[in-house]
């Protein structure tokens, strides 16, 4: 048997995991994560609702996430862009037809279509839309308002020059205490404490 010291050193070189070992870390790591989203879900979709409740009342579309005066980040109320669609397919269908922008198909082109649309205007007050250029009425489109909820809220963590720090500056805040008072209702959220056995 040898007495060489460095049978005793530890070796730096990362030990290989099995297929098995790995494959159950996987599995934890799974199953860590899915009971996480579980319990944790429902306070990720809190704020969503309660923006989406907030701007179907009176219209408040962004919130600020602030901790002691620092900004985290901002959740916003994805909202419908106004456009114009075709209303009715038919009409649309018939005034192409006059000015022969549609494909053998029987269906109108797609750029002119989009050129219509992109050019519709209406006058205000009524239904009526008209082409932009040619001032011609243009049956068959009508206009979208925008500004209604999608249905979806985003989030964006706050930036500082390109740079992220929102997530530090919450972290930080976890870390500090400062938010204890949200978090216990949320065990799954608390730093764990150490038990009487390794103290």
């Amino acid at each position: 048997m040898s007495n060489d010291a460095s049978d005793n050193v530890q070796s730096d070189e990362p030990v290989e995991l099995s297929l098995q070992d790995i494959g159950l870390r996987g599995a934890l790591t799974r199953a860590i994560k899915e009971h996480q989203l579980k319990e944790l879900g429902p306070h990720v979709e809190a704020p969503l609702q309660r923006m989406l409740a907030l701007f179907q009342e009176g219209g408040q579309s962004d919130l600020v996430v602030q901790i002691d005066g620092e900004t985290v980040g901002k959740y916003k109320v994805n909202q419908t862009r106004a456009h114009f669609e075709v209303a009715d397919a038919d009409e649309f269908l018939a005034f192409a037809e006059e000015r022969g922008e549609v494909d053998i198909v029987i269906t109108v082109k797609p750029s002119f279509k989009a050129a219509m649309l992109q050019r519709a205007r209406r006058v205000p007050g009524s239904d009526t839309v008209f082409d932009s250029e040619t001032g011609e009425e243009l049956p068959g489109i009508r206009f979208v308002p925008g500004g209604r909820a999608t249905g979806t809220v985003t989030w964006t963590w706050e930036k500082h020059q390109g740079v992220e720090i929102g997530r530090e500056v919450l972290m930080r805040a976890a870390q500090d205490g400062r938010l204890d008072h949200l978090l216990h209702a949320v065990p799954e959220l608390m730093p764990a404490t150490p038990s009487a056995d390794t103290e």
